[in-house]
């Protein structure tokens, strides 16, 4: 495996994998979550390009990603930004032909830059041919997302910003986007040109033959495993067939040379550091089997001591859920406040993540890396390190903290379970969160549930399963299993000692998460046996989704972090009253409320 090295250009983040190829190829990503569901395929296609000689550059683009803020809508700068990495790549490997592969969005920002870039060839992975109707596929998603209360005209948001899964939209994007038709563009945006895209698209075979018959040599194959691909990213499998078939397109290209000589230029203008406001960013291996992060600094007027391990969501690279991770780390700078977010082992930009496979992710070998980086944190100087974990990211935190004494804080949204078999993957913990007890309960009094059921749509069979098993497991609690649980360092046992060494846990969930009936179940109902505990604290939050994709939630969850920072860090008023750079929170917002069916009671 070739090893990838970082790089820096005009505050745009990325990473160079480095081959002996006079022909480069710059990876066009999509836009908002979908990016996040493609990281891991996309990162394993950029490994493969390398193995085949073909120095490949993987970015994100301005504002996206880990890269600094930008000013232009997403079309303008997008294709801003993928001219300018052509540029770059140039600079760094020494290519003198370079390649534009882009997916979805991507590959319609990649057509759209190709003859500025002077592109050799193009290729194009179920292309959006038509900005009106990607963006009318996106207000669908939107209006999914919301749900049945929040539902409106997700396109009438056109006069102004909106967001799509906790994504930015703004007003100048849209407009763009409603009046982009690639087949009204240029002839041909390079020579060669190659389009997966799935049956029936007819778009694109409309786009085809326009560019052949603007002179450019096309050809077009069927993309079966799309559907497959766009998925979250703890669902998502890399295409494994399309990926080789780019693969052998490229090489048979006429721009696909090998030059030996070339490889010694790669990263010698690479400069990893992102400078903000106020802080910088740098990307830091902590571990030697390549674990990664990226680690947030105050330039100055730093909290001394103190910093802010954020673990991965799921199978979600340490951007974040709608790049939370991102928005909080810089929040804390200005705080005063490092952070350090990452990717344990066969995620992100870990080295094992580049490895051309689907394997399931080990649970606990997850909650070590976790263990691992906040150890880095404390040999670095950070002796006090808070973990803030949302849903498989509050597991692993919470079991790192078991074993690490640095960890003196928890911030655990929605935790699914306090405990999981040895065996258990994190794609496991995915499929485990589907359904809470309250969820199915109040389903039984909606009328258009039952017409599903009816006509055969919705299966009852997970609603049954899901209520006899909260109801089995109540029953074992009645008869004494938390006195068993505390005894074997079940949940009980584990806050105890937490509680006992001093840890401030804070545990947040949304009024329906499944991770609720757990909490009841270890600690009763309304959470009474938590009140034992001094340093621990449970809340409901009603605007709380459960991956924190929508930025109410967002501004909740930062809001509760700076009053654990004030309160039990000693971190001072003035240092988290930059109302400038704090998230909105909504007018209702719970704050540590109580009760967990209706989210107006304290636990704990």
């Amino acid at each position: 495996m070739t090893m990838m090295t970082p790089t820096v250009f005009d505050g745009r983040f990325g990473w160079l994998h480095p081959a002996p190829g006079a022909c480069g190829v710059v990876i066009c990503n999509p836009f908002g979550h979908e990016a996040m569901w493609l990281h891991r395929s996309l990162r394993q296609l950029a490994q493969r390009l390398a193995e085949q000689g073909m120095p490949t550059l993987r970015f994100d683009y301005a504002g996206c990603g880990d890269s600094a803020p930008g000013e232009a809508d997403a079309i303008s700068g997008g294709t801003a930004d993928i001219a300018a990495a052509a540029q770059h790549l140039r600079a760094l490997a020494g290519v003198t032909r370079v390649v534009l592969l882009g997916v979805r969005m991507g590959a319609t920002l990649a057509a759209l830059a190709a003859a500025q870039v002077g592109a050799d060839a193009l290729v194009m992975l179920e292309p959006v041919v038509s900005g009106k109707a990607y963006w009318r596929e996106q207000a669908v998603m939107r209006q999914a997302a919301a749900g049945p209360a929040r539902q409106g005209d997700a396109t009438g948001a056109g006069a102004g910003h909106c967001q799509v899964l906790g994504y930015d939209v703004d007003a100048a994007t849209i407009e763009q986007l409603r009046l982009l038709d690639l087949r009204a563009g240029s002839p041909h945006p390079a020579p060669h040109v190659l389009i997966l895209a799935a049956a029936g698209n007819a778009a694109v075979d409309v786009l085809a033959q326009s560019y052949r018959a603007g002179g450019a040599s096309v050809e077009t194959q069927a993309f079966a495993e799309f559907d497959a691909m766009l998925q979250p990213a703890w669902l998502s499998r890399a295409p494994r067939e399309a990926f080789e078939s780019v693969l052998r397109w490229l090489v048979r290209q006429p721009a696909h040379v090998i030059l030996p000589s070339v490889a010694g230029h790669a990263g010698a203008c690479s400069t990893p550091v992102i400078a903000l406001d106020g802080a910088r960013e740098r990307p830091v291996m902590f571990d030697a089997r390549g674990l990664f992060g990226m680690l947030c600094e105050p330039l100055g007027n730093q909290v001394a001591g103190l910093a802010i391990l954020l673990p991965n969501t799921g199978c979600t690279p340490h951007a974040g859920e709608s790049r939370f991770a991102v928005r909080f780390a810089r929040r804390m700078a200005s705080a005063g406040i490092a952070t350090l977010r990452i990717d344990v082992s066969g995620l992100g930009d870990s080295e094992a993540a580049g490895r051309w496979d689907d394997a399931p992710l080990p649970l606990a070998g997850a909650c070590t890396d976790t263990a691992r980086a906040a150890a880095w944190l404390a040999e670095g100087g950070y002796r006090r390190v808070i973990v803030l974990g949302i849903c498989t990211g509050a597991y692993l935190a919470l079991r790192a903290a078991s074993g690490e004494p640095s960890i003196a804080g928890l911030i655990l949204v929605n935790l699914p379970r306090f405990a999981f078999p040895a065996d258990c993957t994190i794609q496991d913990v995915g499929f485990a969160r589907k359904g809470s007890t309250r969820r199915h309960f109040k389903s039984m009094f909606e009328l258009g549930k039952w017409r599903e059921v009816a006509r055969g749509q919705v299966s009852l069979a997970p609603v049954i399963a899901t209520m006899l098993g909260y109801a089995a497991r109540r029953c074992a609690g009645l008869l004494g299993a938390p006195m068993l649980a505390r005894r074997q360092g079940g949940a009980a046992g584990l806050l105890r000692d937490l509680d006992a060494r001093g840890v401030q846990t804070r545990l947040l969930y949304s009024p329906d998460d499944v991770g609720l009936d757990d909490f009841r179940l270890n600690f009763g109902a309304g959470g009474r046996r938590l009140k034992r505990l001094p340093n621990a604290r449970a809340a409901v939050i009603d605007e709380l989704d459960h991956e924190l994709a929508n930025r109410a939630a967002q501004a909740l969850v930062t809001e509760h972090c700076v009053g654990l920072l004030r309160e039990c860090f000693g971190v001072g008023e003035a240092r988290l009253a930059d109302e400038a750079k704090q998230p909105t929170v909504p007018e209702h917002a719970g704050g540590l409320l109580a009760g967990a069916e209706c989210g107006t009671a304290r636990y704990g």
